[in-house]
């Protein structure tokens, strides 16, 4: 008989499997990512409905399926639904979830990302610029997992930026004016303001990062230059990423950007739209 193992994790990701069955996709503390097939669970009288919802944080007993982990029982332990009924926090959650999801390998355990997810979520129910929130998170994960290079000094002579622009590579490291060879491809001018708010990250933590008072034109860079850093480290495409930096407005999903039952067509919306 296949013993079963108890896990603790958040819900990044759910898609339908078969007639009845769903497969999620959950970030551990004990095993990293995961998937795992919950049968039945599209049930009507299914009791795990509202127990395995994005970014909630449950703990999960499982057994080893043939192509996935198989769930045996699940368990609340933090409940975010309340936020999806928000257009800007459904988003920021999602540019959550598709982080961690898309750019995790399978059962890594990345050291410090069950916290800051906890952290993170805590944040969610109450903080209210949650586009901030989740432009900090995604800046944290990537600092965690190595893919965050030091913004305070020129990559070339070592001197410390003091208020001047520095200039992105297309090997992602910051020069500075005296450093800049013109023949090199230059892929973005980070102005000192930037680099100030990129240090401050770098070396604060969380509630200190949340504090800081940026404009919507400053989060949008700093979600482009997190973004290429990115890309050029696990060569991952995200599509929140993709849909924040732009200019053009978000599509119009309902009066006041709202439904009444948990903000499900917001989610559908987005789905359809971002997170496939």
């Amino acid at each position: 008989m296949t013993r079963s193992f108890l896990v603790e994790g958040f819900i990044l990701r759910k898609r339908d499997f078969d007639e009845t069955g769903r497969l999620f996709s959950v970030y551990t503390r004990e095993i990293g990512k995961i998937t795992v097939l919950a049968k039945g669970v599209r049930k009507i009288n299914s009791k795990y409905g509202g127990i395995l919802e994005n970014l909630n944080q449950v703990r999960l007993s499982l057994y080893h399926g043939k192509n996935f982990y198989l769930l045996q029982e699940a368990q609340l332990i933090f409940n975010i639904q309340t936020f999806w009924q928000n257009w800007p926090r459904t988003l920021s959650g999602f540019q959550v979830m598709e982080t961690v999801d898309r750019i995790l390998e399978e059962e890594k355990v990345v050291g410090g990302l069950f916290e800051l997810l906890e952290e993170t979520t805590r944040h969610f129910i109450t903080f209210k610029k949650t586009d901030w929130l989740a432009t900090v998170f995604y800046f944290n994960l990537l600092k965690l997992l190595g893919g965050i290079s030091s913004f305070n000094h020129c990559s070339k002579c070592g001197q410390k930026f003091s208020g001047e622009r520095g200039f992105l590579t297309s090997r992602l490291s910051l020069l500075c004016q005296t450093c800049l060879d013109p023949t090199k491809q230059i892929l973005e001018t980070v102005e000192g303001k930037l680099i100030q708010i990129l240090n401050f990250l770098e070396e604060e933590p969380l509630a200190r990062q949340l504090s800081l008072r940026v404009s919507q034109k400053e989060i949008q860079a700093i979600n482009s230059l997190v973004d290429l850093y990115q890309r050029s480290a696990f060569d991952k495409r995200l599509k929140t990423i993709d849909f924040l930096c732009r200019d053009n407005k978000p599509f119009k999903i309902g009066a006041h950007g709202r439904t009444s039952h948990q903000g499900e067509l917001i989610s559908d919306v987005l789905r359809e739209n971002l997170y496939l």
